[in-house]
């Protein structure tokens, strides 16, 4: 389920700052900026701590993206504090959450982060999801 607490939104604000200072501020993702400084980028902290409670949240973000306006939101940032705390763990599990939004016909592009974890969800260019 997605947390919508006041230590949530700590947890996000910590994630916004991570991505000004490390993804924008070394130039790491050429689509980080455009859609930060538009106010394109949800953030949404899961309390899932297993795959499946992460799959659950991750079917819910691909859907609210895709029923979405692009100008509203055009990235999610599903961020997990209590799952997939192992690097490998979380890295075989990128792989099942592809499969999973592609099953799901969604069109998203899943992409992740072990920070120690986070997935982020984002349109392709084409509009798709």
């Amino acid at each position: 389920m997605i947390l919508e607490t006041s230590a949530a939104q700590a947890v996000a604000g910590e994630v916004r700052r991570w991505l000004d200072s490390a993804v924008i501020g070394l130039n790491l993702c050429p689509f980080a900026k455009a859609v930060q400084v538009k106010g394109q980028v949800r953030y949404a902290v899961s309390d899932a701590t297993d795959e499946e409670g992460v799959l659950q949240d991750l079917e819910t973000e691909l859907l609210l993206l895709s029923q979405t306006d692009p100008d509203s939101v055009d990235t999610t940032l599903l961020i997990l504090p209590e799952a997939l705390p192992d690097f490998y763990d979380f890295n075989d599990f990128e792989e099942l959450s592809e499969r999973h939004a592609k099953a799901h016909a969604t069109g998203g592009r899943v992409a992740g982060r072990h920070l120690p974890s986070l997935v982020s969800v984002r349109r392709d260019r084409s509009g798709r999801y």
